[in-house]
């Protein structure tokens, strides 16, 4: 019994640690995107994909890191003391 609750907690913290992973190496390669339009073409592309059924394993993580880039530039460029609502 503690045999396989040592197994399973130790799959698990595996699992997660490859999900980290995979997440930090996603956020690297779309650290590339950083305007509004660039951004707004990935995400129609990932719309269109789900529309059509082709949906990625990583669409919404796919999704959450390009609007975290979106929130960020309008971070970057609006001026100071000003909040960036509705992202």
């Amino acid at each position: 019994m503690t045999s396989t609750l040592w197994t399973t907690v130790r799959d698990e913290l595996r699992e997660r640690r490859e999900a980290k992973a995979h997440e930090h190496t996603l956020r690297r390669e779309l650290s590339a995107y950083t305007s509004p339009p660039e951004i707004e073409d990935l995400l129609a592309t990932l719309a269109h994909q789900d529309a059509e059924g082709r949906v990625a394993t990583d669409a919404p993580i796919i999704r959450t890191i390009l609007l975290d880039n979106l929130r960020a530039h309008y971070a970057r460029t609006a001026g100071p003391g000003t909040t960036v609502a509705g992202l």
